[in-house]
Order: structure tokens, then C-alpha cells, then sequence
């Protein structure tokens, strides 16, 4: 933070500087703005909005634009400290850099002075929270549920994969709004990242300093101090909120009074949801398969838990998706249809319909009893086959690892012929390891479609992972022939030529690599590892400065460059390097910095 009343200005990265402002623009004395107050010289303020423990959020119009916006501000008396303030400007850059439409967008920001009290512009947005949908319209029916957990699967999952842990998620913070889409008349957006937690690379876990968050979501190694908040933590609290939506009330007995809910969450029975909720009188119970899900989210053990958000809410979207699966799936067995022809038409007509629907397990257990009819016209087999691949890409993404390889061979049993059957066994068992069994599979799909990219690139990652560097070198050319825009193309290659130590044509690929995505910090941090090699130490630092700018917050940049300041003479410029690249938490600099004994 700058000191306060002084000229220096602390700017979110990426965001618009902050024009100056007059106290009566940023604040008035009772600690919020007026309506029709200026400020930071381009919104005007019409109502305050709401009000929470950091800040009020008020409706504005940005004037260059005429669009209205949600300006936060942080309250006045908070703004001195400097760990409050530091937190609520997380909150605005954590947003932008989770890769989500699904996330609220931050649009400007800054720092009122001479007060120093930091502020954000977000996207403006209309609607109404879970919370109000519920508490105004009661339970949500099973299909409403399943289109609004959609797009928090894809919030929260983008969140998880950047390594950011909510740690506040709650109905208040799920705003039901209106899309702009012509195909959605409603989406979701995710708010309120101002207690997230970022985990340090290559670690699964941060430890609670001080417990933050709204009681009745919190998981229990987020209510006191030295728990260790991972991915995990979020999806308990993904749990109760689909069972809020579900059953239009907390899972907690005591939702409202503090100490009796903590004792609740740390030590008293987790009853099963269908088993809580009759208890609670809710105004519905949750589908059939919710209660097992509930459980594997609702665990006090964070390793019992579902993995990330993205393992939960795929197989929520499973269980949703056969509660609110019509009639038709099964057709009924009776007299009408005790005939094996007139059963086998039956169930045609139902695996078309399950296909227009996209219902996987319908078109599975569909298509396995007219196989079991012998019915093999129609494409039987390889509409079924593709089924399967479809689910066993769920479960490989739900972390349901070997039903997911169960289904990949089946799909190659009966679809021989099927290029896709065979990639998805060749691309799981890779990821399991099984790196001879994989190319077999992947061989078997390049045979039968030679120039499908996505075929080759696997086939080439695997080759090269098993030393068959020939193999991997053959199937990158390829690639390149058949896309020479693609960077990543080009990178993949340099990796072979490097392997094969031939270096030239290692850094010749680079180079085209850089040229088709000029911001590809990891091409540039290869060709420098690889002019190292070649003793070019001046290419190498330019190829570093680029990625350190490019890329200032990559621990793994500074600590690159700080080896080859070292080897180029300037033991100075490296050990700055080397205090930066520990400050972004890279281990190998913190772990080098403590062996010097300098700080």
C-alpha cells in the first residue's frame, strides 16, 4: 500500500490508474456516497446497493460509456488496515484471473486518495441471489437445479484449476442473473473472492491463519486456527448448498445461533440428506443417488471428500440428470410388448429419443438390451459405443477412474472400427501409466484416422514419454504439416529435438513457436533452458526478460533467470532474482535463499 496522502499510487495489475479525487469524492462523513457523487472521475453514483463487513456496494453509471456498474468500496474505517485492505484488493485481482464467464468481471479499479481506501468496478448485473430465488419460490424442481449448477461447476472448476479456493461459497454468493445469450435466459455468477485462499504451487493445502467465512457453509478445517484449506473445502460447502436448493432449507439444525452450529459441523451425527431433511420438515426431499453424493461431499475428512469442484459437480449433474430422466428411458414390459420384435422396436424408438435428449446412461442400458435382442442394425453397436466413450469421459473427469477404463474397452469391444473408442483407451490408460498398452490403443486409432491431430499429438506424447524418440518426432512433423499455425506444435517437437540433443533444430522450433504466440512465457523459458545448452547465455537472459515481463508473477521465470545471471558473471541481478522468485513462492529459490542464510 503507498503511504497515505502521499502522490505514489498502488494500481491492481491490469487495471485502469486512479485519477485524482478529492476525501468529499471518496467519502462522506458518515462513510458512504451520495447519490449523484462523483467519482474517481468517471461514475456517478444512483443508490447504494448493499452493505457487508468489508464494504458497500453501490449502482453507478461510468460516464464514458453510459453503462451501469457495481462499484465496491471498502468502508473507510477499514482502510488503515493494511491486511483488511490487502484482502479486499485479492479479491478484485483473484476475479480476473479465474478464466470463467461464470465469474463476476472486474472492470476498474484503484485507491481513493488521499485515504488510501481501495475500490473495484464490476459488471453490473440484474437477477437475484440462490438465496432470494429460494426463500421466494421454495425447492428448486430437479431440471432448474441442474441448468444453475451447470455454470457453477464451470466457476468454481476454473477457480480450482488456477488454484484458487473460494472458501465463502454460499447461496448469497450464487447470483441467479440474466443472460445475454439468446439460448439461456438465465446464468449464474459466482461473487465474493475476498476470503479466497491462492494455493502455492505445488502444494494441496494453505493453513487457516484466522477463521473467516459464513458459519453454516464453512467446512471444519476452516473454523479454527492451523487447518489447511484445500479444493476440498469448497466442495462441502457445494454440498449444502445443493441441498438448499434442493430442499428449500439448511441442512444444520441450527442454522442461526452460533455456538450450537459449530458444535454441529465439528462433532454431532451427519445424518444422511434424504434421512436430515425429512427430519427438518423441509418442503422436499432430495432425488434418489443425492444422499450418496452428499456424503462424499459432507465428510469431515477432506482426502473422503470429492477431489475439486469439478469431480463434484460432474457426478451431481449425473445423479440430477436420471432423477429428472423421463418415462421413456425404460419402456415398459408387458403384454403389448412381450413380442421380441415389437420389444426391439420399442426400445429403437427410445435410444433415438435418448440420443436427441443426450441421456448417456438411458442410450447405454437402451442399447445393451437390444444388443442382447440381437439387434445390430441400425448402428447398434456403434451408437452404443459411443455412449460409453461419453460416460467413461465423466467418470475419468469425476475421478471414478477404473469404471471410466471399463467403459473405454467396451466402447472399443463394440465399435472395432471406432477411431474415438480406441483414443479414449490409448489417452486412459496413458494416464495411468499403462504407456505400451496406450500407444497400442492409440496406434489402432491413427490406423483408422491417420490425420486426426488430436490422434497424433497423443501419440507422439506417449512415444516420446516411452524414449521412442523417432516414433514422437514422426507423428510431431505430422502434426505441423497438417497445422503449421499451431505453437504448441512446434514447442512439442523442440521437446523431441532437444531429447535427441540436437539443439539447433530444438531452438529453430522455439523460434517458430514464439513467432505464431508471441506471448508464450513457456516457449520462451524452453528456448532459453535451451540456449543454455548451447552456451548462448546472452539469448538466454533475453529470452527470460521477455517471460519476466510477460509473465512478472511466474516464480519459475526469476528463478531461471537467476541461474543464468549467475553463470553470465552478475551475482547481484541473481540473487534479486532469486528473492523475487521466493516471494512467488517458488520452493527450490526459498529452500536455495535459506542455504545462503540471506533473506
Amino acid at each position: 500500500m503507498a503511504p497515505r496522502g502521499g502522490k505514489a499510487q498502488w494500481v491492481p495489475e491490469g487495471m485502469c490508474y486512479t485519477r485524482g479525487m478529492t476525501e468529499a469524492e471518496a467519502h462522506d462523513p458518515r462513510g458512504t456516497l451520495e447519490r449523484g457523487a462523483s467519482f474517481a472521475g468517471d461514475y456517478t453514483v444512483v443508490r447504494v446497493i448493499a452493505a457487508g463487513g468489508m464494504g458497500s456496494v453501490y449502482e453507478v453509471v461510468q460516464r464514458n460509456t453510459a453503462q451501469t456498474r457495481a462499484l465496491k468500496v471498502l468502508h473507510r474505517w477499514l482502510a488503515d488496515d493494511d491486511r483488511v485492505s490487502q484482502r479486499f484488493i485479492d479479491e478484485a485481482r483473484l476475479g480476473s484471473r479465474i478464466d470463467s464467464e461464470h465469474v463476476v468481471q472486474v472492470i476498474d479499479a484503484g485507491i481513493a486518495m488521499p485515504e488510501g481506501v481501495p475500490w473495484y468496478v464490476m459488471e453490473y448485473l440484474r437477477g437475484e441471489t440462490l438465496e432470494e430465488l429460494v426463500t421466494r419460490r421454495g425447492p428448486l424442481p430437479v431440471g432448474e437445479a441442474l441448468a444453475l449448477f451447470d455454470p457453477i461447476a464451470h466457476a468454481v472448476g476454473a477457480a480450482h484449476r488456477a488454484g484458487i479456493v473460494h472458501c465463502d461459497l454460499k447461496p448469497e454468493n450464487l447470483h441467479v442473473a440474466e443472460s445475454r445469450r439468446v439460448d439461456a435466459h438465465r446464468t449464474v455468477k459466482v461473487l465474493d473472492f475476498g476470503i479466497a485462499h491462492v494455493l502455492p504451487a505445488l502444494k494441496a493445502s494453505v493453513e487457516v491463519i484466522m477463521p473467516h467465512g459464513s458459519p453454516g457453509w464453512l467446512a471444519p478445517e476452516q473454523m479454527s486456527h492451523g487447518g489447511h484449506v484445500t479444493l476440498a473445502t469448497d466442495v462441502w460447502a457445494l454440498g449444502l448448498i445443493a441441498f438448499y436448493a434442493l430442499t428449500g432449507g439448511s441442512y444444520w439444525r441450527w442454522f442461526e445461533h452460533y455456538p450450537a452450529i459449530l458444535a454441529e459441523i465439528e462433532g454431532a451425527p451427519l445424518d444422511p440428506a434424504s434421512v436430515r431433511a425429512a427430519s427438518l420438515h423441509r418442503k422436499a426431499q432430495p432425488p434418489p443417488g443425492f444422499d450418496e453424493w452428499f456424503a462424499r461431499c459432507v465428510d469431515r475428512d477432506p482426502a473422503r471428500r470429492f477431489h475439486d469442484a469439478t469431480a463434484c459437480l460432474d457426478a451431481l449433474r449425473a445423479v440430477l440428470t436420471t432423477a429428472a430422466r423421463p418415462s421413456w428411458a425404460t419402456p415398459p414390459m408387458g403384454s403389448a410388448h412381450d413380442e421380441p420384435a415389437s420389444r426391439v422396436r420399442m426400445l429403437q424408438l427410445a435410444l433415438n429419443e435418448g440420443e436427441r435428449r443426450g441421456e448417456v446412461e438411458a442410450r447405454i442400458r437402451i442399447g445393451e438390451e437390444l444388443l442382447a435382442h440381437g439387434a445390430t442394425g441400425a448402428d447398434v453397436p456403434a451408437r452404443t459405443a459411443a455412449a460409453y466413450v461419453a460416460r467413461a469421459w465423466s467418470r475419468e473427469q469425476s475421478g471414478d477412474r477404473g469404471a471410466a477404463l471399463d467403459d473405454a474397452r467396451r466402447a472399443a469391444e463394440l465399435a472395432p472400427e471406432a477411431p474415438q473408442a480406441h483414443y479414449l483407451l490409448g489417452v486412459l490408460r496413458a494416464r495411468r501409466l499403462e504407456l505400451a498398452e496406450a500407444l497400442d490403443a492409440l496406434d489402432r486409432a491413427i490406423d483408422l484416422n491417420p490425420d486426426a491431430i488430436g490422434f497424433l499429438r497423443e501419440h507422439g506424447r506417449v512415444a516420446h514419454m516411452l524414449g521412442r524418440y523417432d516414433v514422437a518426432l514422426a507423428d510431431r512433423r505430422r502434426v505441423i504439416e497438417l497445422d503449421p499455425t499451431r505453437a504448441d506444435a512446434w514447442l512439442a517437437r523442440a521437446t523431441t529435438h532437444a531429447a535427441l540433443r540436437d539443439l539447433a533444430a530444438a531452438d529453430a522450433d522455439l523460434t517458430c513457436a514464439i513467432e505464431r504466440e508471441p506471448g508464450s512465457v513457456e516457449a520462451l523459458r524452453a528456448r532459453a533452458a535451451v540456449r543454455v545448452e548451447r552456451g548462448d547465455l546472452a539469448g538466454a537472459l533475453r529470452d527470460l526478460d521477455h517471460g519476466v515481463a510477460r509473465s512478472p508473477g511466474d516464480g519459475r521465470c526469476w528463478f531461471e533467470r537467476c541461474r543464468v545471471r549467475r553463470a553470465s558473471g552478475d551475482p547481484v541481478g541473481a540473487l534479486d532474482d532469486l528473492r523475487r522468485a521466493a516471494a512467488l513462492g517458488h520452493p527450490l529459490a526459498a529452500q536455495e535463499l535459506r542455504s545462503l542464510g540471506v533473506g
